[in-house]
């Protein structure tokens, strides 16, 4: 089934997202698998996925190793990575 028809069943206001955005969003996955795998173990093209990491990284703190806080990092990521749409408000998860 095509994207565009999937969305289309979904009922109005489903748009087909720019491939901009789906290859943001497929950087993002990237990030996290990676994330995940530093802590169980690396498997497939390790190096490939490092190197596409590294640079949703550099893209988020420039390659700076500490932005001070976890707010600073929050901050950074929604600068690199900006949400559009109702989902766009920040949601702060209390902890």
């Amino acid at each position: 089934m095509a994207l565009g028809t999937a969305l289309t069943g979904r009922g109005a206001g489903a748009e087909i997202p720019p491939l901009a955005e789906l290859k943001t969003a497929l950087d993002l996955a990237f990030a996290d698998l990676c994330r995940w795998m530093s802590g169980w173990g690396y498997w497939g093209d390790v190096p490939n996925l490092q190197s596409l990491v590294q640079g949703v990284l550099e893209r988020i703190d420039g390659g700076q190793e500490d932005l001070g806080s976890e707010e600073a990092y929050e901050e950074a990521v929604r600068r690199a990575f900006p949400l559009s749409g109702p989902e766009a408000a920040p949601k702060r998860v209390k902890r």
